[in-house]
């Protein structure tokens, strides 16, 4: 006569094919008859706890490679679009914003501005003082820009001693007016450079939007364009790109467009 099968025989089956699914945390309990099947269902317990923690912590790894590959990629997307010196958005990241603000502005018909600064004589304090002393300088005229916009405004750097304002909403000539002459100001505060006093002035141009069909490409030339004409005037000025104010021809630049700068 065939003796009865032992049950447990068929849950250590059972916790096997569960383990083997992938439900790790299973367990089975030994019945207390400390035999042979109660030996191999501690040993499965056993097995069951390694590879529960064997699981746990590649979860962990996996994480924490995710998390850096997530930091990686984020740290990659800011040196794409911004400056390695002052951090402030390049010439890509403020094209991007420019042309978002316009779309935007058309939507609410608003207008924005945008502003060429250029550092006046950057060059002699870089030949004089040395390039050390000019990239503290780059880096206090950023500090500076930074004070001068409202939240959701854009300062960008494209190079050198060039920075581009981006305002939105700005209500007209003479609000564009009131926030270059901020800037202006600001600028002026002396600070230290290897204990040397400077101050610092610079040349601003300005362009309005119109609420037509402009493209960022369009808005940066005109204020190039007025920022020369500041620098032209005597530098320390701010000139407004103006349909419908005609200046000399000398103030024309070969890529400027059609519409005249005016001073203001």
């Amino acid at each position: 006569m065939t003796p009865d099968r032992d049950p447990r025989l068929d849950q250590l089956v059972e916790t096997v094919i569960a383990l083997a699914a992938g439900r790790l945390d299973t367990r089975l309990e030994p019945s207390g008859a400390g035999d042979e099947i109660d030996a191999i269902t501690v040993g499965l317990n056993m097995l069951a706890e390694e590879l529960q923690g064997t699981h746990r912590e590649f979860e962990r790894r996996v994480q924490e490679r995710t998390l850096a590959l997530e930091a990686a990629t984020d740290e990659l997307q800011r040196l794409v679009l911004h400056d390695p010196l002052t951090d402030l958005p390049n010439r890509r990241l403020l094209n991007d914003r420019i042309e978002h603000a316009l779309v935007t502005n058309r939507r609410h018909q608003g207008r924005l501005a945008v502003m060429f600064v250029d550092v006046d004589r950057f060059k002699t304090v870089n030949d004089s003082l040395g390039h050390s002393a000019g990239d503290q300088l780059l880096i206090h005229v950023a500090r500076q820009l930074r004070r001068c916009l409202k939240p959701g405004d854009t300062v960008a750097r494209l190079g050198g001693d060039e920075f581009v304002l981006l305002c939105e909403d700005v209500a007209g000539r003479d609000e564009a007016r009131r926030i270059a002459d901020r800037v202006l100001t600001v600028l002026a505060e002396p600070f230290l450079i290897a204990g040397d006093p400077v101050v610092v002035t610079a040349s601003i141009g300005v362009a309005l939007s119109t609420g037509g069909d402009e493209v960022p490409a369009t808005l940066l030339r005109q204020a190039d364009a007025a920022m020369y004409a500041a620098k032209q005037l005597g530098r320390a000025r701010v000139a407004l790109f103006d349909e419908h104010t005609p200046v000399p021809i000398d103030l024309r630049l070969p890529r400027q467009d059609d519409r005249p700068v005016h001073v203001c």
